[in-house]
């Protein structure tokens, strides 16, 4: 880690800064901290995200953790702006290569999002080109009350450099009392805010949900909440896919939600989320023999559930309702239609995953059942290669015969979800082969793990 970063600041200010580098590396992420901290805090999320292939860069804003000025206090509303604006400047000439995306949480979230939002025409001076954002927990709105917010408006103008405390409880932090301790023992953390500085979040929230329908970079929203999800949605005029799409439920936890858990799809979160350029799966991202990490495999297991309750669930309980028996024990299945009708309704929910790379085929011969053939390519190095390993997945969608024994208002056609379980014939069988075979792959994607 080199922990030598410096940049001076447009009245003579010197920010200090760090990085975690990564060779090669899938492009760089600016880490923007919250309100009172410092970036020393985020060596778990620059592990993670190393450990994912992306070099980390972070800084300390004016007024925190081991940067000049005085605590909570900014001298011009845009200053932590174009502060970003040198850094950036700074990170692109020394690591020109590679997408960029900012990472903000808290305070830091609502400075990368009104910093993006500078980009919308007509664009501030301070303004850069950013790939990519990643928001966690941003203070886009706060809870300040009538009286709080008249107060703000008139003794802001009157003392902007007042610092009072900002009335955050550290127990906000985390719930886990170890961390909450370090936070408090943290002689760099500070609990200092001025006027002119709750004026910038204040306002900053304001302007970001105001051009939210303009937004046009790929972002993802993390919110740390009691269970409520907070949608932001934008897309241009007429809402399409280039613009953002910005959700996501989490725990009240934001340790939780800065180690990174939920970036690539935490349950519940990954639905209202889109894809991003940097999620697309590197060649070498990671090295497959390597033992999973532990948050790795959380990750893993939060995606498949997810995407069992929410998508492969509904898929088989279409399924079970259609008698596709095996030609075994339906001579007639050719005329019936019902294996046909399970292998298109199986083919299209494979093709809807959008895996990158996946060729599908169904392959038809006379007197036989259809089959469905998909490849799908390795991203490891070699992976291709003629003589290289392939893994074979397989599974069928014909089914046994009805048989007895189901109790009153359970059948073989008939789905059933009670207390977890689906019942009927084929949720138990190898009926949900493809689609498990399907999300396995994506799970490795998403992790930027590489296929081998």
């Amino acid at each position: 880690m080199d922990n030598n970063k410096q940049i001076k600041t447009r009245d003579g200010l010197t920010l200090r800064g760090r990085e975690w580098p990564q060779e090669p590396a899938r492009g760089t992420i600016v880490l923007v901290h919250g309100l009172g901290e410092h970036v020393g805090r985020y060596a778990h999320v620059a592990a993670f995200f190393n450990r994912r292939g992306w070099r980390i860069v972070g800084y300390d804003h004016r007024g925190h953790g081991e940067s000049d000025g005085a605590r909570g206090r900014i001298a011009e509303v845009d200053d932590l702006l174009v502060d970003l604006a040198g850094v950036i400047d700074a990170v692109r000439a020394e690591h020109p290569q590679g997408p960029l995306v900012l990472l903000g949480h808290s305070l830091g979230g609502v400075v990368a999002a009104r910093f993006v939002a500078g980009a919308l025409a007509p664009a501030a001076a301070w303004s850069r080109p950013i790939d990519a954002l990643l928001l966690s927990s941003p203070a886009l709105a706060t809870a300040m009350n009538p009286l709080q917010k008249a107060m703000l408006a008139v003794l802001g103008p009157l003392t902007p450099n007042l610092a009072v405390s900002n009335a955050l409880k550290p127990e906000w932090i985390s719930r886990d009392p170890t961390v909450v301790a370090a936070y408090q023992a943290d002689p760099r953390v500070h609990d200092r805010i001025a006027p002119r500085l709750a004026r910038f979040i204040v306002d900053g929230g304001e302007f970001v949900r105001a051009v939210a329908a303009r937004w046009t970079v790929p972002t993802r929203l993390l919110y740390a909440g009691a269970g409520g999800q907070r949608l932001l949605r934008g897309g241009g005029a007429e809402g399409r896919g280039r613009g953002a799409r910005m959700a996501g439920p989490l725990p009240r936890d934001h340790e939780r939600t800065r180690a990174g858990r939920g970036v690539i799809g935490l349950r519940r979160g990954a639905r209202y989320t889109l894809s991003f350029a940097f999620e697309e799966p590197a060649m070498n991202a990671r090295d497959p023999l390597l033992p999973l990490q532990a948050d790795e495999a959380e990750q893993l297991g939060a995606f498949a559930e997810r995407v069992w309750d929410d998508e492969i669930v509904p898929a088989l309980t279409d399924y079970i309702a259609v008698p596709a028996k095996s030609p075994m024990f339906d001579p007639e299945w050719s005329q019936h239609g019902f294996i046909d009708r399970v292998v298109k309704d199986a083919a299209a929910w494979v093709e809807k995953q959008n895996v990158a790379g996946l060729k599908l085929e169904v392959i038809r011969l006379e007197g036989r059942t259809p089959v469905i053939f998909f490849d799908v390519p390795a991203t490891r190095p070699g992976g291709n290669d003629p003589g290289a390993e392939t893994i074979c997945l397989y599974g069928h969608l014909d089914k046994q015969p009805e048989f007895n024994g189901w109790k009153s208002g359970f059948g073989p056609w008939t789905p059933r979800l009670e207390n977890g379980l689906l019942y009927g014939r084929g949720g138990a069988d190898d009926g949900y082969a493809i689609y498990a075979s399907i999300t396995a792959i994506k799970s490795l994607d998403l992790q930027g793990i590489p296929r081998p």
